[in-house]
């Protein structure tokens, strides 16, 4: 819809191919299965999300090569943020994670030193845009930075980020998310699927003074809540591995199905 009513290039998906099925992830079956269903005309399922660290591990080795730190290191003050929000669909934009860093540094001045904003620098001069990330207490006082598309280990480790912040509308599974979780930062997040698997700081909805207090709730924890955060993380991120048997039987089993009814057919 998006590449229709904003005149955006994109490249055609129905060309009449003769598709048997169609396979989605679970975080878009409530937007994406009844179009697919449709115009498709073959049944939608949905498989698991599947991840992991085996791009983002060169790179961690050759920032740590340059001298450079990746992974979270508890006790370090105020926080640094990053927003790794797209900006290209109102699935995943920097707006309510802005109003999370703003309203948590509103609370408490303490608690974050700055707030690096990725994806946003060609829309700075944009005249909404402007007014709004003007309008907040981080960009008056000289603590908030809009940049261009950065590498996730570029980012965190070159500027030595501290946490994550993210908002999504109906596409609850991110790389991102997997990529801060993997290196132990905190992330603040309103994604149902990981509330549900108890990992990073989740709040509801839109809610931005909710997302803020999650923020706060992260900055206050000590040393012996990042150990058991990050073990929990890593035990996250390990049931995506493609290796994972869980992983392995699902997509055996979908395979199977496929084929199976193809044949009968």
């Amino acid at each position: 819809a998006e590449v229709s009513i904003f005149e955006r290039s994109g490249g055609p998906v129905f060309l009449g191919t003769p598709w048997h099925e169609v396979w989605t992830l679970p975080s878009f079956m409530k937007t994406s299965a009844p179009l697919l269903r449709t115009v498709g005309r073959v049944p939608v399922h949905a498989i698991p999300h599947i991840w992991s660290p085996m791009f983002l591990e060169p790179a961690i080795a050759q920032a740590r090569a340059a001298g450079l730190e990746f992974g979270f290191k508890p006790g370090r003050r105020p926080w640094r943020l990053a927003i790794f929000e797209p900006n290209i669909s109102v699935a995943k934009t920097c707006f309510i994670p802005m109003l999370v860093c703003d309203q948590a540094y509103r609370v408490n001045h303490d608690a974050v030193g700055l707030m690096m904003v990725l994806n946003t620098f060609h829309m700075k001069e944009h005249r909404t845009f402007n007014a709004f990330a003007s309008h907040m207490d981080l960009t008056r006082d000289g603590k908030a930075s809009y940049e261009p598309r950065l590498a996730f280990v570029d980012c965190m480790a070159g500027h030595r980020i501290d946490a994550v912040v993210a908002h999504q509308w109906e596409s609850a599974i991110n790389y991102a998310y997997y990529d801060a979780l993997h290196g132990g930062y905190p992330l603040i997040h309103n994604s149902d699927t990981l509330r549900d698997a108890g990992v990073g700081f989740h709040y509801p909805g839109f809610e931005a003074s909710e997302g803020a207090q999650a923020l706060l709730a992260a900055w206050g924890q000590g040393e012996a809540f990042w150990q058991d955060y990050r073990k929990r993380a890593a035990a996250f991120v390990q049931r995506l591995a493609p290796d994972h048997p869980a992983n392995i039987e699902e997509y055996t089993r979908t395979l199977v199905r496929l084929l199976g009814d193809e044949h009968e057919a």
